[in-house]
């Protein structure tokens, strides 16, 4: 049965109100639970943060911080490709994104930073900071598929 995605079904999500222009979503279960795997693992960055302060960047908490970064990046992935598999590849959200190659890089620092923990935990660190920093710089995908979509 497929349902439009509201803020209350979407365990308070912005989804289905506007992101990305998407004025009426339409989600399965699985889109559902996509959405609450990304909240999950959002909800743990509050824990992971504290600890990684509590201990100046140790290996262990800079690894398990880089560890929810990385599943909450997959996560958000999955959402995603759970979104455009419901609108289709002509979609708003399937143009804005194109190929991804800002995700994608993400999701291989990330790798790369976890097992680099053990071995220089402020290298892993600055490629967290990096992967932030990336995200700081305008992206033209959404601007371009605003300007096909005529907006």
């Amino acid at each position: 049965e497929r349902r439009p995605v509201t803020a209350e079904v979407a365990g308070s999500s912005p989804v289905g109100s506007g992101v990305f222009g998407l004025q009426k979503l339409f989600c399965d279960s699985f889109g559902y639970s996509a959405n609450l795997h990304l909240l999950f693992w959002l909800s743990l960055f509050p824990f992971t943060t504290a600890r990684l302060g509590e201990n100046h960047v140790a290996a262990i908490p800079t690894a398990i911080y880089g560890f929810v970064l990385l599943m909450a990046a997959i996560a958000y992935y999955v959402l995603e490709r759970a979104i455009t598999a419901k609108e289709g590849r002509e979609s708003f959200l399937a143009l804005a994104i194109g190929k991804d190659w800002k995700g994608r890089l993400c999701l291989a620092l990330y790798l790369v930073a976890i097992p680099l923990a053990f071995v220089n935990s402020w290298i892993a660190s600055a490629l967290y900071v990096f992967v932030a920093l990336l995200w700081l710089i305008p992206d033209p995908r959404i601007e371009r598929a605003l300007k096909k979509h005529g907006h």
